[in-house]
């Protein structure tokens, strides 16, 4: 792992019994105190500190029906798991297996309900954090480096759709779990660094058994550590003993996921949802103007991790004399790992904005980097630790005052989705079904009523997603009106591009023919939610 650094500015001779002090930590230390520093584990009061301000963030939202139809979604798909179907049988997606089965999970182990996958968010946000802080503490020293890189994930996690449990939220433990045990493996024997890549493959696999673009710095990550190894003295044949063993677990969840598809015989949808809709995704992606839209949109909500990464590839690269072969080694695999977050957020071309909370841990780590080297190297040694606190506190107030504002909009705001499940709850009777055309389709979760149709998402069936299935929508439409659901469910202020019209006529005949308006309900946006009865 690196080393502390132990460079001069002057670069005057100096007597080798003599100290030297060190520009970009904290003091005078000799370098076995330093790796010591580095390998100890976090303290108490710093897990405990980061866990309060993960659940201050978070927890006001726990009981927020919707915070993300993504999430909804998922949601679903997990209910339906732990009802004995497999993802894609009942409930129509196209995301890999991997979040349902966890979200579905963490459910059985607690609870199924909205509250527990929020739990389930706080609790990823946080091991994140905490292996961050790790990871930045062996890669400086210095602790309060460390706990700025956690703090500004925990702080800049809340935007971008992130309070939502999305899949770039829950798949980013697993992530920087696998390079961090690259970093730590590297002072091992060549025998267990084979061990140490396989164990990183595997952690780098359940990502992509999540959301398959992080395969792109999953790769990276690996290629520039095989190189790191190579440079500390592992042979060449372990080294390809190590990719050898890093692509194979890398492969192992999905692996085992398509076996599971295979002996249901649910292979072909499988292989459909993961992989055959890809071309058709693209293709409905939205036109470039409002895409770019969505990249400034994301770039305005993170935007001093964006200038922090950027002073901090221009800094590391001015001061890159002062950093050892090893710690340049792991800042270019941290820049790496870097580039291929971002390679992997624009590969889908669609560009919406939680897809970039992939890079935010890779990027708070550089902007931690870039606040202790800039402090340390330009304010005055008795004057380092405050100007750290305040250059941290100043970068994590962007991200927790906009929070604030948005939180305060947010929960005094009546809970519409909720509304709507209590109003059909108090009439509903047993066995009765209902139809969300085209609002929320948690609503189906919280009625604790099953899916009319394994189309339930909105968008797929009645929106701009048609083309993603292999059945007639309109055909599904009337099929789902046939069977005469008790309630339907509908937000008639959708305009046409959101609405399919040829759906919104048919529905609308089936409305007018057979049922009675139950409730209307005011959005919190514009227009309303209508609740309709089957005219007994």
């Amino acid at each position: 792992m690196p080393h502390k650094l132990n460079c001069d500015q002057n670069q005057a001779p100096v007597d080798k019994q003599v100290p030297r002090v060190n520009p970009l930590t904290s003091g005078v230390v000799e370098a076995d105190r330093s790796l010591a520093r580095r390998t100890q584990g976090l303290p108490i009061s710093l897990l405990l500190f980061i866990g309060l301000v993960v659940m201050v963030s978070r927890i006001p939202f726990l009981s927020l029906s919707v915070m993300d139809w993504d999430e909804s979604a998922f949601i679903l798909s997990a209910r339906e798991l732990l009802q004995g179907h497999l993802p894609y049988t009942t409930f129509f997606d196209v995301k890999p297996a991997g979040s349902t089965f966890l979200i579905s999970a963490f459910m059985l182990m607690s609870s199924e309900s909205v509250e527990a996958v929020r739990v389930f968010s706080v609790v990823c946000v946080f091991t994140t954090a905490c292996l961050l802080c790790s990871l930045t503490q062996r890669l400086t020293s210095n602790r309060l480096t460390a706990l700025a890189a956690a703090l500004f994930y925990v702080v800049f996690s809340v935007k971008l759709n992130g309070i939502a449990l999305m899949t770039e939220i829950l798949l980013a433990p697993f992530t920087v779990a696998g390079v961090l045990v690259l970093m730590l493996g590297e002072r091992q024997s060549a025998g267990k660094a084979v061990l140490t890549f396989s164990a990183a493959g595997l952690l780098f696999g359940v990502s992509v058994w999540i959301k398959y673009v992080p395969a792109v710095p999953a790769l990276l990550v690996m290629c520039s550590s095989v190189i790191v190894f190579y440079r500390s003295g592992s042979g060449l044949s372990y080294l390809f003993a190590c990719i050898f063993g890093f692509a194979m677990a890398l492969l192992v969840p999905t692996f085992v996921t398509v076996l599971i598809y295979w002996w249901s015989g649910n292979l072909e949808e499988f292989l459909y949802s993961n992989f055959g809709f890809v071309g058709r995704y693209v293709a409905t992606a939205d036109p470039w103007h409002e895409r770019l839209g969505y990249v400034a949109a994301a770039v305005r909500e993170i935007l001093p991790l964006v200038l922090a990464v950027g002073a901090a590839l221009y800094i590391i690269r001015v001061v890159r004399h002062l950093f050892t072969a090893e710690q340049k080694s792991w800042a270019a695999v941290i820049c790496l790992w870097l580039a291929g977050e971002l390679v992997a957020a624009v590969l889908p071309l669609h560009f919406y904005p939680h897809y970039f909370l992939m890079i935010l841990p890779p990027a708070c780590i550089l902007a931690a980097l870039v606040i202790d080297l800039s402090v340390r190297r330009f304010a005055a040694a008795s004057e380092v630790s405050l100007s750290s606190v305040l250059a941290i506190a100043l970068v994590a107030l962007y991200p927790v005052i906009r929070h604030v504002h948005d939180a305060i909009q947010m929960l005094s705001h009546p809970d519409v989705p909720r509304q709507i499940a209590n109003i059909i709850d108090s009439q509903k009777r047993r066995g009765d079904r209902i139809y969300v055309v085209d609002y929320h389709p948690i609503v189906y979760f919280l009625t604790h009523t099953p899916l009319p149709t394994r189309y339930a998402f909105p968008d797929h069936l009645v929106g701009s997603q048609q083309a993603l299935l292999n059945v007639d929508p309109h055909v599904e439409v009337q099929r789902i009106l046939d069977s005469k659901p008790k309630f339907i469910v509908v937000d008639l202020s959708l305009d046409g591009s959101e609405y399919d019209p040829q759906a919104r006529s048919v529905v609308g005949k089936a409305l007018a023919d057979r049922y009675d308006l139950l409730a209307r309900l005011p959005k919190v946006d514009a227009g309303s939610v209508q609740v309709f009865a089957l005219r007994e």
